[in-house]
């Protein structure tokens, strides 16, 4: 069921919608990177979040506890592309697991003392790695 305000934005109009969107995507990198998720092919999906592990093992800033709720959220969109495209079940559970090898590097990285670094590992990476292995056929991978 679409809301009060679902229905306000319906009525809008796409082109409205879109230079919105084209508009947020210039100040915030956050909604820049949803809408290129949007736009991106799942194969496309899976590069975006191939490149981001990378760049997160290379990484060497650290971030300060300040910083940890944007770092959060980069990691949550990190999943998020890993789930738009991993159509193949076996290679969604290849890439979770990726992602939980690189959990030392981001440890070393981070002051995660109020603990949301470690909630991303311990639950929200957790729900897509159950998902693509109940339905991976290779139960050995």
């Amino acid at each position: 069921m679409t809301s009060h305000k679902g229905n306000q934005l319906i009525k809008l109009g796409a082109e409205t919608l879109a230079d919105l969107l084209l508009s947020l995507c210039d100040t915030s990198p956050e909604v820049d990177d949803l809408v290129k998720r949007l736009l991106a092919t799942p194969d496309q999906n899976i590069k975006r979040c191939k490149e981001k592990l990378t760049s997160l093992k290379r990484g060497r800033s650290f971030i300060s506890w300040r910083e940890s709720a944007t770092f959060v959220n980069q990691l949550h969109q990190l999943l998020n592309d890993l789930e738009a495209g991993a159509i193949d079940s076996c290679l969604g559970v290849e890439l979770v697991g990726r992602f939980f090898v690189a959990d030392a590097h981001i440890y070393k990285r981070c002051d995660d003392s109020n603990g949301e670094v470690g909630d991303v590992f311990r639950y929200t990476a957790a729900d897509p790695f159950v998902s693509f292995a109940s339905r991976c056929e290779n139960k050995q991978k």
